[in-house]
């Protein structure tokens, strides 16, 4: 089971915040599939195709509605959902996977109520018709866009990519290999997304599109991507002289921030389509909901290859390992099942590293009490207990040097869960010397580290 998608799990079914808890659904889409098995032969509608403009989560009958009116202007259903295509797509997908979830709880509740007359499996006495939403699909424009690979090719791969994001980073080889896989057949569109607490991601990205005005774009694109996080100005000139570049004339490009309103331009782009997330990947204008494997990406290029349109037969993302298994909730006795053990290796890396002192940790233990006071039960119920919420933040004080917010839910410390019922995190702080701290914010996970010296 995915511990990420269990804990999400019980914090959407505590009644939330409703705000809060739209952002949980839509990150809980980012966690494995369903292992559903598709066994009806009801016909599938095909995939909406380039210039479709009918949103997946949305049925057509309602797109026209009308949900305000400005001196008698109407906004519709259309205007409001038309940069929401995304969020709306995964929104739909963590509802889809939870609905499977419950679902395969019943299917095996059922047959063990039920049992066969006759030795054998189970196969052929399931069938399964909850279908997975469709993704959407949309125009990108190519114009300005890094591009490799041959102009003739069948499928474009996009991405929207920050070159100091690991998960950037991680999609790479991916990449990679599917290219070297389909060498004819397909190109790849590179576009900048550089995320706001990335503090070198805006000339990091600058940097690249220098390096493209000699014809290195995608060596330097490699290089600082392999790099991460060392993309510091001196860092960036050094990667040019590997490579051979004219420094001069690379250094009057980045002083000059002759790429500025380019990056800058693909943001805008990025935000118009929707995209709230670095990486995010298309494949002929089809959205590739996270997470992204060489499996998954081939049976979508493949599909893509196959005709005008595709089937909808389920994709090897959509029949991926469930999200959680039935130790989400309580078992068939009414006892609450204990926490679920934590693969730290799986954890998303910190996405920022703070370098604390020892003498400020001590301080904070000491003021320990009333550090405590400023939190709260989250309104959130995992395995029977309430996650702990910070309720007030103060300058200079440990939350603040955390980095942390008002509002923010504690989750993990290290590999053990925050709750009421107990919070590792003291004896962590007085104990180690380098932790790192899981919370959800406004319905997004963020990871820290904290290196105390």
């Amino acid at each position: 089971m995915s511990t990420w998608a269990h804990a999400t799990l019980g914090l959407l079914r505590s009644g939330a915040r409703i705000g809060a808890g739209l952002g949980l659904l839509a990150w809980l889409a980012l966690a494995p599939g369903c292992d559903l098995r598709e066994k009806a032969s009801t016909p599938r509608p095909s995939t909406p195709r380039p210039g479709d403009t009918a949103l997946p989560s949305v049925p057509a009958s309602r797109e026209d509605e009308i949900l305000a009116r400005v001196d008698d202007r109407p906004i519709s259903a259309r205007d409001v959902d038309k940069s929401l295509q995304i969020e709306l797509h995964d929104i739909a997908l963590a509802r889809y996977r939870l609905r499977a979830q419950r679902l395969q709880h019943l299917v095996r509740q059922d047959l063990a109520k039920h049992p066969a007359t006759e030795l054998g499996d189970n196969t052929d006495r399931v069938q399964i018709l909850l279908e997975p939403p469709l993704p959407p699909r949309m125009q990108i424009p190519l114009a300005g866009a890094r591009l490799r690979g041959p102009k003739s090719a069948a499928i474009t791969l996009v991405e929207f990519i920050d070159f100091q994001s690991t998960h950037s980073r991680a999609l790479q080889p991916v990449l990679q290999r599917i290219v070297e896989a389909f060498p004819q057949r397909i190109r790849l569109a590179a576009r900048d997304f550089t995320l706001p607490y990335h503090r070198h991601a805006q000339q990091a990205a600058e940097a690249a599109r220098c390096a493209d005005d000699q014809g290195a774009y995608w060596a330097y694109h490699d290089i600082l991507l392999l790099e991460q996080p060392s993309q510091a100005r001196a860092d960036l000139q050094r990667y040019a002289s590997h490579l051979s570049l004219d420094l001069d004339l690379f250094s009057r490009c980045l002083d000059e921030e002759q790429h500025a309103a380019d990056v800058r331009a693909d943001q805008a782009l990025a935000v118009n389509l929707g995209i709230v997330r670095s990486p995010t990947l298309f494949v002929n204008g089809l959205y590739i909901a996270p997470p992204i494997t060489y499996e998954n990406l081939l049976d979508v290029v493949e599909r893509e290859a196959s005709g005008p349109a595709l089937s909808r037969t389920p994709s090897a993302q959509e029949k991926a390992q469930p999200p959680f298994d039935n130790a989400g909730s309580a078992d068939l006795d009414g006892n609450l099942p204990p926490f679920p053990a934590v693969e730290v290796n799986r954890l998303p890396p910190p996405e920022i590293v703070l370098d604390l002192n020892r003498a400020l940790i001590d301080q904070a233990l000491a003021e320990r009490p009333f550090l405590e006071q400023r939190l709260d039960t989250s309104s959130g119920v995992f395995s029977g207990r309430r996650l702990l919420e910070v309720r007030e933040v103060e300058d200079g004080d440990l939350y603040d040097r955390f980095g942390l917010e008002a509002g923010d839910v504690l989750m993990l410390v290290d590999d053990q869960w925050i709750t009421d019922q107990g919070n590792p995190l003291w004896q962590r702080l007085e104990e180690r010397d380098d932790i790192t701290l899981l919370v959800m914010r406004k319905g997004r996970p963020h990871r820290y580290r904290y290196r105390i010296r």
